[in-house]
């Protein structure tokens, strides 16, 4: 498993953002310029290469993330328990159960996306983990920088929380309906 990239690395860091960059971003496509400026002055490009871990599901969720070039999936970690052979105890329980840890793909993340939306609310934790499935550069942003933005001007703040709001909606439908998905596969269920 590869390590995190901790935002601040200046190793993988690449510089600020620009505000064409910002602008490609639905979520900050209605911002009034003075406040897309001040992100573009505190938000960083990060590079990062296929497998690479961005963050870990649980995680405190620090700041908001942008893909802007290559791909971000985000997954689960699950265990599955798998019996390896075909013999039972007494009881009926399989004797030999082997535990496998694996990631479940939740959604993927292409350029103009966020995620780690989760880093807005009070004590946010990841929901999911973040690896780079593609190489390529992410933005990010402190979300407390984002949270004081909003406190100050709450028509900014509705109009973020709005779009983040959408953005949640979209992933949860996602996450609908891969699980209908699996479970269709799983037991033979069909869906709507």
């Amino acid at each position: 498993m590869s390590a995190c990239v901790f935002p601040g690395s200046l190793k993988n860091e690449v510089g600020m953002v620009s505000l064409e960059i910002l602008k490609k971003f639905d979520i900050f496509s209605n911002m009034p310029s003075d406040k897309l400026k001040h992100i573009s002055q505190q938000a960083r490009l990060l590079e990062f290469s296929a497998g690479e871990v961005l963050a870990r599901k649980d995680d405190p969720a620090l700041n908001l993330y942008g893909v802007v070039r290559g791909e971000v999936q985000l997954s689960l970690p699950v265990v599955c328990r798998l019996l390896t052979a075909d013999i039972h105890t007494e009881k009926g329980e399989p004797d030999r159960v082997q535990t496998q840890g694996k990631q479940m793909m939740i959604d993927v993340v292409e350029p103009g996306e966020i995620c780690g939306w989760s880093a807005m609310l009070d004590d946010g934790r990841q929901t999911t983990n973040l690896t780079g499935s593609k190489p390529g550069q992410i933005l990010y942003i402190s979300a407390a920088i984002l949270k004081d933005m909003c406190r100050k001007d709450p028509l900014t703040g509705y109009e973020l929380t709005n779009k983040l709001l959408q953005v949640v909606s979209d992933r949860l439908r996602t996450r609908t309906k891969n699980l209908v998905e699996t479970w269709g596969e799983s037991f033979e269920i069909e869906g709507e």
